[in-house]
């Protein structure tokens, strides 16, 4: 099975869900889960990266401001209304500070929005209280054509062969001739000149790679 490239999207989310690891009271925490949890999984938190967009950052090589929306349900469940509303709000406190202070997560973003919704109602003899959440998660991406491409789809860089280095001294050795085709033409002084360069290709290496 091949590796699963890393975009922004999954990437977002894995730190995310390693955050969330640190919460003290989460008994479960799954991603991207099927969005239904059982009772004795309570306290849960469920998380999922379901939209992103890309706005470019110019005109030119693709760079780009990712945003990634992160969604989160918490998940508890108390004897009564009021339980479950205290539960919820303390377990909520701990999912803000596990995200807050995860130095991996607020590293990779550039800034993080949230907005926060909450319920609570009753089944049988529990009460369940709940939160979604919507993370606007901002990331800078930039990609590479050449070396990134996938193999074959894209022209591959030409190899870098070799160099030639040449060097025209500034302290002048000839302040009188005109050379032709000289190697720094824009750079060279008409004759007769008092500093160089003066034209002459004075000294020079020529490197060779292996291939």
């Amino acid at each position: 099975m091949s590796a699963v490239p890393i975009t922004a999207r999954r990437e977002i989310r894995l730190a995310v869900v390693a955050a969330l690891k640190n919460v003290p009271s989460a008994t479960d925490i799954d991603s991207p889960g099927d969005w239904t949890t059982q009772l004795a999984s309570l306290p849960a938190i469920q998380v999922r990266a379901p939209r992103g967009s890309k706005e470019p950052l110019g005109r030119g090589a693709p760079s780009y401001t990712s945003v990634v929306l992160i969604e989160i349900e918490t998940k508890v469940v108390g004897k009564t209304g009021a339980e479950a509303q205290d539960l919820l709000e303390s377990f909520d406190a701990e999912v803000e500070v596990a995200l807050l202070t995860n130095h991996n997560l607020v590293a990779m973003t550039q800034q993080m929005s949230f907005e926060i919704e909450s319920e609570i109602n009753a089944e049988g003899r529990h009460h369940y209280g709940g939160s979604k959440w919507s993370i606007r998660c901002e990331v800078a991406e930039m990609f590479d054509p050449i070396y990134e491409a996938p193999s074959g789809a894209q022209p591959v860089a030409i190899p870098f062969q070799g160099m030639d280095v040449h060097a025209d001294l500034a302290n002048v050795y000839d302040p009188t001739r005109t050379y032709p085709n000289a190697a720094f033409s824009d750079a060279v002084k008409p004759a007769p000149r008092s500093a160089g360069p003066d034209g002459r290709d004075e000294g020079g290496l020529s490197i060779n790679f292996p291939q």
